[in-house]
């Protein structure tokens, strides 16, 4: 059985472009469509509405991508074979943008909005969401046995992506590490014009178009140093949920988004 390596993340972690970035490695060409592109490393959903499972039977590891929980049905009969996985975070900050996209909230509600999302302490709140996504996919025990976790930030794919691009690569060990001239290339092949236009590109097939996911955000955006350009209450508000959740609190300073 093939080893298999996930890349992993949250809808709203941008790890489209880091998916896009190993696949151009791995083609070492410029992609014609987007169907040539990801067939190096599939996105689960789109593989299975071709009718396909991930091919674990062959040569070298298989690297796929995911938004899903790890215990996920559809993931369980993937435990077994999963050797690695690559897990990409991003600041929560812009997981509050992503919901008020999600929601379609109008400029005019978006920092009444924003305070309401952080007050919220459900279960299904995107602070859980995000904590627990982390959780899961990081600390993955009882899932996998025995895999090595490598964890990237979006702020650095975006703004270092042939050193993290390195990283990955030597994380994975293919063909003993990375090769820094196919990083470059990989690298140029991989600008967010292009990774916007190949993600429409598979966005606009079959059941992506059904998918209840949130609009797409270009992954070139600045994330925000804080969320006062909504409004200053709204950073404030923010500011006293890492003060109140110690373990919200803890988890994001992990990654250093607790400034």
């Amino acid at each position: 059985m093939r080893p298999l390596i996930w890349i992993a993340g949250d809808v709203t972690a941008g790890a489209q472009r880091t998916r896009t970035l190993v696949a151009n490695y791995l083609l070492d060409a410029p992609a014609e469509s987007a169907r040539e592109l990801y067939d190096h490393v599939p996105e689960l959903v789109s593989w299975f509405h071709r009718g396909r499972q991930l091919p674990l039977d062959g040569p070298g590891p298989v690297i796929a991508a995911t938004t899903f929980l790890p215990d996920t049905e559809v993931l369980r009969r993937y435990h077994a074979a999963t050797a690695k996985i690559i897990y990409q975070v991003r600041d929560p900050r812009d997981s509050i943008l992503g919901a008020c996209a999600e929601e379609h909230v109008p400029l005019d509600r978006l920092g009444e909005f924003a305070k309401e999302t952080i007050a919220d302490r459900s279960a299904e709140s995107w602070r859980s969401t995000w904590s627990w996504h982390l959780k899961e996919w990081t600390s993955p025990q009882p899932y996998f046995c025995g895999v090595d976790v490598c964890i990237v930030r979006f702020e650095d794919v975006r703004s270092e992506p042939a050193a993290t691009l390195e990283q990955i690569i030597d994380f994975v060990g293919i063909d003993g590490g990375a090769d820094r001239a196919r990083v470059r290339r990989a690298v140029e092949n991989s600008t967010a014009e292009k990774c916007a236009a190949l993600s429409r590109q598979e966005r606009s097939r079959g059941i992506w178009a059904f998918r209840d996911v949130p609009p797409e955000r270009p992954d070139d955006v600045v994330p925000p140093a804080s969320l006062a350009h909504i409004g200053d209450d709204v950073e404030a508000a923010y500011l006293q949920l890492l003060r109140d959740d110690t373990v919200f609190h803890n988890t994001v300073r992990r990654f250093g988004y607790a400034s």
